[in-house]
């Protein structure tokens, strides 16, 4: 790692994602080590307690995720994962890919409004957006962040703080009164993946 890292550090454009499946090295080391923020990184928790579960996915990993409950399984936010399996990963993995998704807005110029409406088409289904659950900028910025909005800018993120410290994003993920909107980015996650069948 040492050996990347000294590669590209100070080659990686400010507005670019680093993200690392490094899971031996903490995200501030990475930091430190590549001179970047827009880094992120995999969190996994490992259950001993489900260690011992079979844990019977098919032959390869397509086959596998072609059957709904497996893909279920894989969502960040699922919570038969925490049951069934022996490791998973964290809610903040959905936390940072939205993030970083906001970051990538403003380069590509998508407006305030656009960028909004594009969170919902991408993590809410057009039927749950008919029934009036949308997100709005509140599930996202704090106060500072939503005056920049206000005047029609978007905050750059710095993707470290996001996979280290909590966000408003964080506050509604671990919200038990938002568990139907919860679901229905369960319900999102699971339907990328029926397509392929």
């Amino acid at each position: 790692m040492p050996t990347v890292a000294e590669d590209i550090a100070g080659y990686v454009s400010a507005d670019c994602l680093v993200f690392s499946f490094v899971t031996g090295v903490c995200l501030s080391r990475l930091r430190q080590m590549i001179q970047h923020s827009n880094i992120a990184k995999m969190d996994f928790t490992w259950s001993l307690k489900n260690a011992q579960r079979a844990w019977c996915l098919g032959d390869d990993v397509i086959t596998a995720l072609k059957k709904e409950w497996i893909a279920e399984l894989t969502c960040p936010l699922s919570s038969t994962s925490k049951e069934e399996c022996p490791v998973w990963s964290s809610p903040k993995t959905l936390e940072t890919a939205v993030y970083a998704a906001l970051n990538m807005c403003p380069s590509l110029g998508v407006t305030v409004e656009e960028t909004l409406e594009l969170l919902n088409i991408v993590f809410l289904t057009k039927n749950d957006q008919t029934c009036g659950n949308t997100f709005t900028w509140q599930h996202f910025l704090d106060e500072e962040s939503a005056l920049f909005v206000e005047k029609g800018n978007l905050p750059v993120f710095d993707l470290f703080h996001v996979g280290t410290q909590d966000t408003p994003f964080t506050t509604f993920l671990q919200s038990k009164d938002e568990n139907q909107t919860h679901q229905m980015l369960v319900k999102k996650f699971i339907s990328i993946f029926n397509r392929y069948r």
